[in-house]
């Protein structure tokens, strides 16, 4: 039986089977990490966040609003967004959220809010891609729920998948 080729880990020092689907004649797509849209009106916040979801090794793109997320959504290619509720501009965070799904359907959202149940302009959508976090909360738990929002879609390599 030959011996099964093998494929380096990135910087991990561990070696993997490549795949029987293997092609070299493909060209391979280099490891990238996750390019994540943070959308937030408070700038203290924002910086925090943004900080926090860096050093854990992802890449962050800050909007102060609506209007500045729809057009680094025109120029960048996104994996998933982080979206505070309450804008403060003529788009909320729930309305982003929707035109985000439009212009790439599937994106994964983090609504981030310090609003109650009740205070709550409308219902964010009941899906698996949608998931809710409230405020205040620390520096772990935005890089735990982003990282967990973006697990399924990623590969061994670290890549997203899809969108």
């Amino acid at each position: 039986m030959p011996t099964p080729l093998l494929a380096n880990q990135g910087n991990s020092g561990r070696w993997l089977p490549i795949p029987d689907q293997f092609d070299p004649s493909r060209p391979v797509v280099p490891c990238r990490p996750a390019h994540i849209l943070l959308v937030e009106d408070h700038r203290q916040v924002r910086d925090v966040m943004a900080r926090a979801l860096r050093t854990a090794g992802f890449v962050v793109s800050e909007a102060e609003g609506a209007e500045t997320a729809r057009r680094i959504m025109g120029e960048e290619r996104i994996d998933g967004a982080v979206l505070d509720i309450s804008l403060g501009s003529d788009m909320n965070g729930l309305e982003l959220g929707r035109w985000l799904r439009h212009c790439q359907p599937g994106i994964p959202i983090i609504f981030v809010t310090g609003l109650s149940e009740w205070e709550l302009p409308e219902q964010a959508p009941q899906d698996g891609l949608t998931h809710m976090l409230r405020k205040p909360f620390g520096a772990r738990e935005i890089v735990s729920f982003v990282a967990a929002m973006l697990a399924p879609r990623r590969g061994l390599d670290g890549v997203v998948s899809g969108g």
